[in-house]
């Protein structure tokens, strides 16, 4: 995954039916033995979510959004990928995700 700038996701507060997909090009996802996303509110609130590997193709996953944890603001994540012998390292190395998360309308 090669990240030249810093990506945006627009995500509406309260929704979770849906998880978000994600596509690590060129990486074989079914190599790491876990994937997290973890995500740093702007009030300083951290929490990490499992990125499930799509079994019909190991370059995408998706995270499961629980109840409560998009709030409306403008949050960080990355994503950390644990591999054999416990090597860890993180995505992306030189800027965080930005998650824009707006109030939902109703």
């Amino acid at each position: 995954m090669t990240v030249s700038r810093q990506s945006i996701v627009y995500l509406v507060e309260g929704d979770y039916g849906t998880g978000l997909r994600l596509r690590f090009d060129g990486m074989d996802l079914t190599a790491y033995n876990s994937i997290d996303l973890i995500f740093s509110r702007e009030d300083g609130t951290r929490f990490r979510r499992s990125v499930e590997v799509d079994p019909y193709d190991s370059e995408a996953g998706i995270v499961i959004w629980q109840a409560g944890d998009l709030i409306a603001g403008r949050h960080q994540g990355e994503f950390e990928f644990v591999g054999p012998g416990d090597q860890r390292f993180t995505l992306p190395a030189k800027y965080t995700v930005i998650f824009e998360v707006r109030k939902d309308l109703l």
